[in-house]
């Protein structure tokens, strides 16, 4: 009798840790599961949120530009600004480094003092857009910079008497 009691307690634990390493592991495989399917769901959202939000296009003429804006009150100004409709600025050259044109409203600044380099575009005194081809230092509140043209395509672009910037939507 004591070897048949003996037999059924080392079966009964052999049972209990046979059935404790098969639970370990689920529970485990589950656990990942559930955070691996919140992480999709983050990067989901996330995604989407990008997706649906605008862009500001910058055009010289008629030639898109690539521009690395900046993330200032005055940027998204713009961005609202012409959310519905393209902003054309003439714009006229100033002392062979810069075009310079009327935004025809006043934007969020946030000047400081700064030495430009060719691509820099900036605000000027709340209402002017100035594009550089050259180099200047002033108190701006730096936009963005154009990231896809040398400094000698900009001068090619930029360096007529007048041009027409067009601000847009994408």
């Amino acid at each position: 009798m004591k070897r048949f009691i003996l037999a059924i307690v080392i079966s009964g634990c052999a049972v209990l840790t046979g059935c404790d390493a098969v639970t370990t592991p689920t529970e485990d495989v589950t656990t990942d599961t559930v955070i691996t399917q919140t992480e999709t769901q983050y990067l989901s959202e996330e995604s989407s949120t990008t997706a649906n939000e605008k862009q500001l296009q910058m055009k010289i003429g008629d030639e898109s530009v690539s521009v690395e804006w900046e993330n200032n009150e005055a940027v998204a100004a713009l961005l609202d600004h012409v959310e519905n409709e393209p902003l054309k600025i003439e714009t006229t050259n100033y002392e062979g480094f810069e075009q310079v044109g009327e935004i025809g409203m006043s934007l969020p600044s946030d000047d400081k003092q700064l030495t430009t380099i060719p691509g820099d575009i900036v605000l000027y005194s709340d209402d002017k857009l100035v594009v550089f081809y050259g180099s200047n230092s002033w108190s701006y509140t730096k936009l963005g910079k154009i990231t896809n043209k040398t400094e000698s395509e900009l001068k090619n672009m930029l360096e007529k008497e007048n041009t027409t910037i067009t601000l847009e939507t994408k």
